[in-house]
């Protein structure tokens, strides 16, 4: 009974991962007409594969947990009556058809056979608890698709059998973890590439490569401790991104993603000085409109996070600096991309050492407007009365109107004392897109607008949304060396 509670648990995530448009009651159609149809052609080794991929197709990854620890509360009739009884049993007996007809079955241009329906049966022997078989299955196709390199989708093939591998390891529940990680490790550096590429620029001129498992790699990585290979990986990522972005038209965002890891990598190990010198390097070169304004707040946040969190440290204290990047943090042009009770307890500790601060009450105006709907956070009144104190402190920064003009605008609807503010910020700032943007869609509410003022703003907010490519960035290849 509990080997078929754990199939129903993965039929129903089978079912998640299907294709948009191919519903339950389709699929249940597909089984019963297959079902139906081996009645008559008990052989047919498509047929049974298309059922099996109906019955028994689990998505897997490193997490993918095996044995007792799959199992659901469900109860068994739910599969009975999705599948008329189809049980464990039956599931196995199709594989093992496959298996032993040495079946061969091609659709869709992709060529699925004996390595395909032993890694299967591997899972299923996984998934149901029985270890031994399962990694016995494994090996096999491991040494199967090794063997046969240059056949069709092999790439593909060997991608899952050492998932799958790397799955049996990381979740194995024995004492000796440690080496079961590094098992684990091994088969995921199988198709992690970057790693071990000396020139990746030669190797991607003859088409890309990626390691689609690096998030695995980087927790295993992490997890053993092999701080000199993580610190080298992320690296490699960092060349690779690059690299495609040089030969793409795109903004490589994720080139400062990869930076970023990097400098939390340092940070997290206290060297704070290569943590900030990289970071910087990030923000040097992260995409700008012509005016050296960066455009994408929310990906470019977490820098300033980490900016902000080296100021605090005792090393590199310092004051001015750590206010000015929590403002950048913020925003207040975007989403909040970081944990938003961490950093609304940091201002509110922060002003009870410095409750004058106005970069601080600035902060906070902006964290409780992003945070309207936590019951926890100030209503639009008071949070006016803190951008007040701010500005009477004479804080001249762009985003106080630009926060009031936000209330006046989206929470009281009063659009002339919205325009006052955004023409405020727009004399302390005209850099920002989202300034024009929003004074732009305050006039198309003021009854009898001026149309040309508004047109004009909704041209500069397009026009200095544009990005200036910056193709070069020697600093930092220099950094990383």
């Amino acid at each position: 009974m509990k080997k078929l509670i754990a199939i129903f648990s993965l039929f129903i995530s089978t079912l998640l991962s299907a294709q948009p448009g191919y519903t339950f009651t389709m699929r249940q159609a597909d089984f019963e007409r297959f079902t139906q149809q081996l009645k008559t052609d008990p052989n047919n080794d498509e047929l049974i594969w298309k059922r099996l991929n109906i019955s028994f197709n689990p998505q897997f990854d490193i997490y993918t947990k095996g044995g007792k620890q799959t199992y659901s509360s469900t109860p068994n009739f739910q599969f009975n009556q999705i599948f008329e009884n189809w049980t464990y049993e039956k599931i196995l007996a199709d594989i093992n058809r496959l298996i032993d007809h040495k079946a061969e079955v091609n659709e869709y241009g992709r060529n699925t056979n004996l390595i395909d329906f032993t890694l299967l049966r591997g899972k299923l022997y996984y998934l149901t608890g029985d270890n031994k078989n399962a990694l016995s299955d494994y090996l096999t196709a491991l040494n199967d698709v090794s063997q046969a390199a240059s056949s069709p989708n092999n790439d593909e093939k060997k991608k899952k059998i050492c998932i799958s591998l790397a799955a049996y390891y990381y979740n194995l529940t024995e004492d000796s973890r440690q080496e079961n990680l590094r098992e684990a490790l091994k088969y995921i550096d199988m198709i992690s590439p970057i790693e071990f590429v000396c020139n990746i620029e030669s190797v991607q001129s003859n088409g890309e490569i990626f390691d689609y498992y690096q998030y695995e790699k980087i927790n295993l990585l992490t997890y053993l401790h092999e701080d000199p290979r993580l610190e080298n990986y992320y690296k490699k990522l960092i060349l690779q991104s690059y690299d495609l972005y040089k030969k793409k038209n795109e903004d490589g965002l994720y080139i400062f993603d990869k930076i970023n890891d990097l400098a939390n990598f340092y940070f997290q190990k206290k060297n704070y000085e290569k943590a900030r010198r990289l970071t910087e390097i990030a923000l040097n070169y992260f995409p700008k409109n012509s005016l050296g304004y960066i455009i994408n707040r929310y990906n470019v946040s977490k820098h300033y996070f980490l900016l902000n969190r080296i100021y605090r440290t005792d090393g590199f204290k310092n004051q001015e600096k750590e206010f000015n990047n929590l403002i950048d943090i913020l925003g207040p042009t975007h989403g909040i991309s970081y944990n938003a009770k961490e950093i609304g307890s940091y201002i509110k500790e922060s002003l009870e050492k410095y409750p004058e601060e106005p970069r601080l009450l600035l902060a906070l105006a902006i964290w409780h407007y992003k945070n309207d709907f936590e019951t926890t956070t100030a209503r639009p009144e008071e949070i006016l009365k803190i951008l007040n104190k701010a500005e009477e402190s004479q804080l001249k920064d762009y985003r106080l109107p630009f926060t009031k003009a936000h209330i006046y605008l989206y929470k009281q609807r009063n659009y002339k004392l919205a325009l006052k503010e955004i023409n405020k910020s727009l004399q302390l700032n005209q850099s920002d897109p989202h300034v024009y943007g929003m004074k732009s869609e305050i006039l198309r509410n003021i009854p009898g607008f001026d149309e040309k003022e508004e047109q004009l703003a909704a041209q500069e907010s397009q026009s200095k949304s544009k990005i200036v490519r910056i193709k070069d960035m020697p600093e930092l290849l220099k950094e990383i060396q």
